[in-house]
């Protein structure tokens, strides 16, 4: 279920669902600098399935002005969610002789990557529907410059994982409607971690913040690397981190790689000068058959465990080294 973990974090379908899309106007003018994109028109007989394209829908698919195109062709050229969404939405336009509006990815005869929003209606006669007609324009600009926007919003400047919000909005308050992404991919949310820095204000009090955030950055860099499989990583507090993994976990497997993964950071780096060591727990909890696992619960246990584990620890020095690692 999961994909591979996009920059800031979290699985592409998840961020798609929770930044909707719908409120946002279009932004060709500053696309071109000014100039307007050109728009594409199109109409598609509902008897034979010919097309009829104006030059600007051409070179939006990447085609030669006037070449002959086959629908078939051109619904190959979607992705395949926004095929799915397009030939639904065109469906339901025409079995009540309306209209529909989409945003969709599609790929170009020369491979290029491009979005393009979609408006279309339903011509009918005598309640028979005719022929769909509509437009079709270039917003790849548009959606790359907004996605920045967006991950600026959802991603923790000193770890460069998720922030906080979008550890809420993608798990915590995820939308739980059968249809939506981020339900589809949290559904499959097999076990949440919580970690916790073990002396982390020693090592502010005893090195400055600019220290402190050296060690969360690493402490980001090295949780994607040891676990690039996660649905969602983020830092949700000061020195607290979550991450969201799929089904089919082993919890002892899974137990033994997080003490691994700490181990490792116990190796003392170079900062400046002065040798830094990283110190974490870290809290588990996994969905079971017999217990409540909605995120919400699956936070809470996390939580605890996080706790009794912090417990069970060697009482705390005034050293930053200080700590035990052996989660036993």
């Amino acid at each position: 279920m999961a994909q591979a973990v996009p920059p800031f974090s979290i699985s592409r379908a998840v961020f798609e669902a929770i930044t909707p899309r719908d409120s946002y106007t279009s932004e060709a003018d500053a696309q071109s600098g000014g100039t307007p994109v050109a728009i594409g028109a199109f109409s598609c007989d509902l008897g034979d399935q010919s097309l009829r394209w104006n030059e600007a829908t051409f070179e939006l698919f990447g085609f030669a002005p006037g070449e002959q195109v086959d629908r078939r062709v051109v619904l190959d050229m979607y992705a395949p969610e926004s095929r799915r969404l397009l030939e639904a939405r065109r469906a339901q336009a025409i079995e009540v002789l309306g209209a529909f509006s989409l945003e969709a990815q599609i790929h170009t005869a020369d491979g290029e990557e491009r979005w393009l929003r979609i408006h279309a209606h339903v011509e009918s006669r005598n309640g028979q529907a005719l022929r769909l007609h509509g437009t079709k324009q270039d917003i790849t600009h548009e959606r790359r410059h907004l996605r920045k926007l967006e991950e600026l919003a959802f991603t923790d400047p000193v770890s460069g994982l998720g922030n906080r919000a979008l550890f809420h909005a993608a798990f915590l308050h995820a939308p739980h409607a059968p249809s939506s992404p981020a339900s589809r991919e949290m559904i499959s949310a097999g076990a949440l971690v919580l970690f916790d820095f073990d002396h982390f204000k020693a090592v502010n009090d005893a090195f400055g913040h600019i220290a402190g955030d050296a060690c969360l950055a690493r402490f980001g860099a090295h949780l994607r690397s040891a676990f690039p499989e996660a649905l969602l990583l983020a830092r949700i507090g000061g020195d607290e981190f979550a991450m969201v993994l799929a089904q089919d976990q082993d919890e002892d497997q899974l137990q033994q790689r997080l003490n691994a993964a700490l181990q490792s950071l116990a190796t003392p780096f170079d900062w400046e000068g002065t040798p830094l060591s990283i110190r974490a727990s870290f809290g588990l909890a996994m969905p079971r058959p017999c217990e409540p696992s909605s995120p919400s619960e699956l936070f809470r246990r996390a939580d605890a465990d996080l706790y009794r584990s912090k417990e069970r620890r060697t009482p705390r020095a005034s050293s930053p080294d200080a700590a035990s690692w052996d989660r036993s």
